[in-house]
Protein backbone atom coordinates (compact mmCIF):
# COMPACT_ATOMS: atom_id res chain seq x y z
CA UNK A 1 0.00 0.00 0.00
CA UNK A 2 2.79 2.50 0.58
CA UNK A 3 4.87 1.78 -2.21
CA UNK A 4 0.74 2.44 -4.17
CA UNK A 5 0.49 5.61 -2.01
CA UNK A 6 4.18 7.12 -2.95
CA UNK A 7 3.54 6.10 -6.50
CA UNK A 8 -0.12 7.68 -6.55
CA UNK A 9 0.53 10.78 -4.20
CA UNK A 10 1.55 12.93 -6.56
CA UNK A 11 -1.74 14.85 -7.26
CA UNK A 12 -4.13 12.16 -6.20
CA UNK A 13 -5.92 11.27 -2.88
CA UNK A 14 -6.06 8.52 -0.69
CA UNK A 15 -9.77 7.84 -1.46
CA UNK A 16 -8.87 7.68 -5.44
CA UNK A 17 -6.45 5.16 -4.18
CA UNK A 18 -9.18 3.61 -1.64
CA UNK A 19 -11.59 3.23 -5.01
CA UNK A 20 -8.78 2.01 -7.11
CA UNK A 21 -8.18 -0.66 -4.31
CA UNK A 22 -11.49 -1.36 -3.68
CA UNK A 23 -12.33 -2.02 -7.34
CA UNK A 24 -9.74 -4.34 -7.44
CA UNK A 25 -10.84 -6.00 -4.92
CA UNK A 26 -14.16 -6.63 -5.47
CA UNK A 27 -13.05 -8.32 -9.09
CA UNK A 28 -10.61 -10.50 -7.30
CA UNK A 29 -13.79 -11.69 -4.69
CA UNK A 30 -16.49 -12.33 -7.64
CA UNK A 31 -13.93 -14.16 -9.65
CA UNK A 32 -12.96 -16.08 -6.59
CA UNK A 33 -17.10 -16.81 -6.12
CA UNK A 34 -17.90 -17.31 -9.26
CA UNK A 35 -15.03 -19.95 -10.30
CA UNK A 36 -16.24 -21.43 -6.11
CA UNK A 37 -19.76 -22.15 -7.57
CA UNK A 38 -18.68 -23.33 -10.85
CA UNK A 39 -16.93 -25.83 -8.89
CA UNK A 40 -19.51 -26.84 -6.27
CA UNK A 41 -22.41 -26.99 -9.19
CA UNK A 42 -20.05 -29.26 -11.21
CA UNK A 43 -19.17 -31.04 -8.17
CA UNK A 44 -23.37 -31.37 -7.26
CA UNK A 45 -24.24 -32.92 -10.88
CA UNK A 46 -21.26 -35.20 -10.56
CA UNK A 47 -22.69 -36.95 -7.35
CA UNK A 48 -25.43 -36.82 -7.81
CA UNK A 49 -25.71 -39.46 -10.06
CA UNK A 50 -23.61 -41.46 -7.25
CA UNK A 51 -24.97 -40.08 -3.64
CA UNK A 52 -28.30 -40.85 -2.06
CA UNK A 53 -27.85 -37.85 -0.04
CA UNK A 54 -26.90 -34.86 -1.95
CA UNK A 55 -24.41 -32.13 0.09
CA UNK A 56 -25.85 -29.08 0.57
CA UNK A 57 -23.33 -26.13 0.48
CA UNK A 58 -23.69 -23.03 2.22
CA UNK A 59 -23.86 -19.47 0.39
CA UNK A 60 -20.76 -17.69 -0.53
CA UNK A 61 -19.76 -15.23 2.47
CA UNK A 62 -20.68 -11.87 2.10
CA UNK A 63 -17.36 -9.73 0.27
CA UNK A 64 -15.01 -8.21 3.38
CA UNK A 65 -15.27 -4.14 3.44
CA UNK A 66 -11.99 -2.94 2.99
CA UNK A 67 -10.23 -0.32 5.51
CA UNK A 68 -11.31 3.33 5.44
CA UNK A 69 -9.42 6.16 3.06
CA UNK A 70 -8.20 7.62 6.55
CA UNK A 71 -6.43 4.32 7.20
CA UNK A 72 -4.39 5.01 4.19
CA UNK A 73 -3.35 8.29 5.11
CA UNK A 74 -2.41 7.20 8.28
CA UNK A 75 0.08 4.33 6.40
CA UNK A 76 1.63 6.98 4.31
CA UNK A 77 1.86 9.75 7.12
CA UNK A 78 3.81 7.22 9.05
CA UNK A 79 5.85 6.14 6.41
CA UNK A 80 7.01 9.63 5.55
CA UNK A 81 7.45 10.47 9.11
CA UNK A 82 9.75 7.16 8.93
CA UNK A 83 11.91 8.75 6.46
CA UNK A 84 11.62 12.04 7.78
CA UNK A 85 15.58 12.10 9.09
CA UNK A 86 17.16 11.11 5.81
CA UNK A 87 15.00 13.61 4.01
CA UNK A 88 16.65 15.67 6.55
CA UNK A 89 20.48 14.97 6.52
CA UNK A 90 19.88 14.94 2.68
CA UNK A 91 18.61 18.79 2.72
CA UNK A 92 21.27 19.16 5.47
CA UNK A 93 24.31 17.60 2.82
CA UNK A 94 22.44 19.37 -0.16
CA UNK A 95 22.75 23.08 1.92
CA UNK A 96 26.18 22.19 3.08
CA UNK A 97 27.60 21.92 -0.51
CA UNK A 98 25.86 24.75 -1.44
CA UNK A 99 27.55 26.58 1.37
CA UNK A 100 31.10 25.25 0.30
CA UNK A 101 30.67 26.44 -3.21
CA UNK A 102 30.47 30.21 -1.76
Amino acid sequence: MVCLLHEQFHGNSAIQLYNKVREQHSELWVRITVLSVLYLTAYELFTSSNLSILPTFPQPPPEPSLLKPQWFMSIYVHNVLHHLDDVMAKITSVFGNILKMD
